[in-house]
């Protein structure tokens, strides 16, 4: 084959690949936008690991929601320690997503019953009202119940 079609094939798929790097950021920075996080980074973001122990949810295995439309099943990470709430989000879905750290004093605890069971309702924020489900077992893991 002339070296000028080997070349367009190259180019093609360096364009598929960008084009589904900047598809993945793009989609990951909306999903920010959806579920609130976006609006938890000015005054949570995480500039300090926990001064104390921590309990850990487990390495991304659970479905957690947050707002209404934002669903991660498996793409988040909490830990509790005793001074505040620490999520982060899997690597591939850190673009928009820069790991929180919320204070005991700006979370408020509840719970409900729904048609996939019990979820405790974490809101995130006095002023952001964030919403986040977890389930019974995250609940517990993190030392919640």
């Amino acid at each position: 084959m002339p070296a000028i079609i080997l070349d367009l094939q190259h180019l093609h798929w360096a364009i598929v690949l960008a084009t589904c790097i900047v598809l993945w950021l793009l989609a990951s920075l909306t999903m920010s936008f959806v579920s609130g996080w976006h609006t938890l980074i000015d005054r949570f973001r995480k500039r300090e690991e926990p001064a104390s122990d921590t309990l850990d949810s487990g390495a991304f295995s659970h479905l957690i929601t947050m707002s209404t439309l934002g669903f991660y099943p498996g793409l988040l990470r909490l830990s509790s320690a005793r001074e505040a709430l620490f999520i982060s989000a899997a690597l591939p879905c850190r673009f928009g997503h820069p790991p929180l750290r919320i204070p005991w004093s700006e979370v408020k605890l509840g719970e409900r019953q729904t048609l996939l069971g019990w979820r405790m309702i974490i809101t995130l924020g006095i002023e952001e009202r964030v919403t986040m489900r977890i389930t019974a077992r995250v609940a517990r893991q993190l030392g919640l119940i």
